[in-house]
């Protein structure tokens, strides 16, 4: 570790942080680190874990405390970043308070208003959005995260290039990002073994730190503040993620709080480490116990509250992510190789606690997708809900420099991978700067993404079509089909005229803006032909944003709670005066809540037709349902013979049947099916809708299903009985298994509405 030598304290201009001192104090504008250097008075044997200071800045109305590191030799020093302006008064406290050099240290930094243009000094370091669905600034104003790429971030050579004209790989590859409007630099600092003399030199810490990773350490320092000068907020993950699982948990808190000591002054993300939310088969099974271990320490010691994350293993959700309820995890950093799909995003958005979700690690353009690619997935992933992208482009993502470069045989792009400069040439690069300037020309904040595709329009390919909303005053829809068939979007607001412009997100430029459009009384709009086959983004947005809706239908409803009495009857709580029957031995059984219990043997209910609920416009059947065995070959759940019928099937599938005036019953277009399987002994919640155009089905509160066919015309009305469980013809068999809080409803019930009835009831 070297001899300590022993020194006063030093009050100079720091290196890294580009303050200004004078005499015994400093001065640095707000938000900007300023960097205060100690000299120890006494040699330690193990400087890194012997001596710990502590640094307490009092300030006009606020106080921070502040690690302090150990920089080599007899040095230590402290970072400070002031959130306000004015005059701040510092004190040490060492563990070793014999040491005069690190113990009772006190001075002055002067805080300034900050002049410059970077937002990030401007408004503040980044945090959690009110809502938890982005992020903001310090003082409020929505942060759009575009990240970049560089795992080999260390390696990255700061005073030399192989590119003309450029002297710094380094800073080229940052002013091409800064210039294109990315915001965001995603980054592994100590990623493989130093290769070559050329190459920047980097630090393990899996033996301890001691003289020789002061070199290493440096050279992060220089582009932490490079960054940090342009702007850039670094997500930065402290190492690879397999190098800790056997290293003692109290050091892992040491390192923890080094890291944040270092580096938790300049705009920063913490991200802990490549793919340590999740596993891999043959990883240790404490790998994220460790690496929660120090995400705790740095959560502990960092004043300022920096997002934390740890980067996901593919097919992770929020859902079963092993970090979601830890307290100092506040964000996603979510590795998806596919396009966001439905179900994916939505459990991101749906999962409690609310936390922002970033597509963090996509596929690499050039690697594992194409420029297309690329783009489409930063597209979907503004309109699934996630706050932010993490592009990545083949060449700059690993640093392929002077290496010959060898071709991964999983890889179906190009064979022969280009060298860094190839890789930041490309036009996907200034295709992301498009992307950005087409969200953040909205209040791209408010969208919310329309998981149920379907119910906002009928598309030509709904699973290559997504659709995000400000309410109906703004709305976004990406088609990214090869055709240039788009479909009908509905749920707009008739009361208003909207302008609808096609984006082009190759050249990043609107189309000139079609005449004033108003949707039809039911609010429907007919989208045109897409200008090519290649990905276009429609985008409507209310000429009159303060126009009222046209009041909601009133909803009649035929409401049966459970509230079903056992000697035979079933209430009826809806006021249309049409109790239940129970027949052949089905009866009502208290299960943690009223159920109906049904043989599958001859027992079954019986609801008299309802006038006023019979014949309407529209229809929501909605009712629990555990199957006790599959039935062969369909069992009716809900059945109005000939008007509708909720069913399941033997294999597990189950459907709704509506028919209308105009459809007859089990025409085509007249049945939808649910996408996922009834499982036996399982409660289910099923729902399906008729809006007078489409049938949806939903389960436990998701879309399900949908039918690509319009309809239309008022369901049928018969004078038919609605009977839960009963065999009524050779392929119509009784339902064995229980039911609970059926709902019939005149009017069709919104995704929205479908979710709430289900979180409110769900068992």
């Amino acid at each position: 570790m070297g001899k300590r030598t022993s020194l006063l304290m030093t009050m100079g201009l720091a290196a890294v942080c580009g303050s200004t001192a004078f005499g015994a104090g400093y001065s640095v504008e707000r938000w900007r680190c300023v960097e205060i250097s100690f000299t120890s008075a006494k040699p330690h044997a193990n400087p890194f874990a012997d001596a710990t200071v502590d640094v307490t800045f009092v300030g006009p109305h606020m106080r921070i405390l502040r690690p302090a590191f150990w920089d080599g030799g007899a040095t230590w020093k402290v970072r400070f970043a002031a959130p306000e302006v004015g005059e701040w008064t510092f004190a040490t406290t060492c563990s070793d308070t014999t040491d005069t050099g690190l113990h009772a240290q006190r001075g002055v930094v002067t805080v300034t208003p900050y002049r410059g243009k970077l937002a990030i000094y401007q408004h503040g370091f980044v945090k959690v959005g009110p809502t938890g669905r982005y992020f903001t600034y310090a003082d409020g104003t929505p942060f759009f995260y575009l990240g970049d790429t560089h795992w080999e971030a260390m390696h990255e050579r700061f005073s030399t290039s192989n590119l003309a004209g450029c002297p710094s790989q380094f800073k080229c590859e940052v002013d091409k990002r800064v210039s294109q409007g990315f915001t965001v630099y995603q980054s592994e600092w100590m990623a493989g073994a130093q290769e070559g003399p050329d190459q920047e030199p980097i630090y393990y810490w899996d033996d301890g730190i001691g003289e020789a990773d002061m070199p290493g350490f440096h050279n992060a320092d220089r582009k932490f503040q490079c960054l940090a000068d342009s702007g850039m907020v670094v997500a930065n993950a402290l190492n690879w993620r397999g190098i800790i699982p056997n290293l003692d948990d109290a050091y892992l808190r040491q390192l923890g709080r080094y890291w944040a000591a270092r580096y938790g002054a300049y705009p920063v993300m913490w991200t802990m480490a490549q793919e340590v939310d999740g596993s891999y088969d043959g990883d240790p099974p404490n790998l994220d116990a460790k690496w929660q271990t120090i995400a705790e320490a740095v959560s502990q010691n960092d004043a300022y509250h920096h997002p934390l994350s740890a980067h996901t293993c593919n097919a992770i959700t929020a859902s079963t992510s092993k970090w979601r309820e830890k307290s100092f995890h506040t964000w996603y950093a979510v590795q998806l190789q596919g396009i966001v799909d439905a179900d994916y995003a939505q459990d991101y958005w749906d999962t409690a606690p609310t936390k922002p979700a970033v597509h963090y690690e996509p596929p690499y353009e050039n690697f594992w997708t194409d420029a297309a690619g690329e783009r489409t997935r930063a597209y979907t992933a503004f309109l699934s809900g996630f706050c932010g992208f993490g592009y990545g482009v083949a060449g700059i993502w690993d640093d392929t420099y002077t290496i010959t470069p060898v071709r991964d045989s999983g890889t179906p792009y190009d064979p022969n991978p280009k060298l860094w400069y190839d890789g930041l040439a490309r036009a996907s690069g200034d295709q992301m700067t498009f992307m950005k300037r087409f969200f953040t020309g909205l209040e791209w904040w408010k969208l919310t993404p329309r998981f149920d595709v379907r119910s906002w329009g009928l598309f030509a390919d709904a699973n290559e079509t997504r659709v995000a909303s400000d309410g109906w005053k703004t709305v976004v829809v990406l088609f990214f089909n090869k055709g240039t068939t788009t479909g009908t979007l509905r749920q707009m607001n008739p009361n208003t005229h909207y302008s609808a412009r096609w984006y082009d997100p190759r050249a990043g430029t609107f189309l000139p803006p079609m005449d004033y459009s108003a949707p039809t009384a039911e609010g429907a709009w007919v989208i045109p032909p897409k200008p090519d086959e290649s990905d276009w983004v429609m985008l409507l947005q209310a000429k009159n944003p303060s126009a009222a809706p046209p009041p909601a239908p009133r909803q009649r409803a035929l409401v049966l709670e459970g509230k079903w009495d056992l000697a035979g009857t079933i209430d009826d709580t809806s006021g249309l005066g049409r109790p239940g029957t129970l027949t052949g031995g089905a009866f009502v059984a208290d299960r943690g809540g009223r159920v109906l219990s049904l043989d599958g043997k001859g027992a079954y209910a019986s609801i008299p037709s309802a006038p006023g609920l019979d014949g309407a416009d529209a229809l929501t059947i909605a009712v629990w349902v555990k199957l006790a065995a599959l039935p062969n070959p369909v069992a009716a759940i809900v059945n109005k013979e000939f008007a509708y019928r909720l069913a399941a099937g033997g294999d597990g599938w189950w459907h709704l049947e509506v028919a209308t005036a105009n459809h007859g019953w089990y025409s085509p277009g007249t049945v939808v099916t649910g996408e996922k399987r009834l499982e036996v002994g399982k409660w289910y919640h099923l729902v399906g809708t008729y809006d007078g155009s489409y049938l949806r089905v939903y389960m436990d509160g998701r879309p399900c299903g949908a039918s690509g066919q319009t309809l239309s015309g008022k369901v049928v009305h018969n004078d038919n009985p609605v009977d839960l469980g009963k065999a009524n013809a050779t392929n119509v068999v009784w339902l064995s298994g229980e039911l609970s809080n059926l709902r019939i409803y005149s009017t069709a019930l919104t995704p929205e509405q479908v979710r709430a009835l289900y979180e409110q009831e769900k068992r």
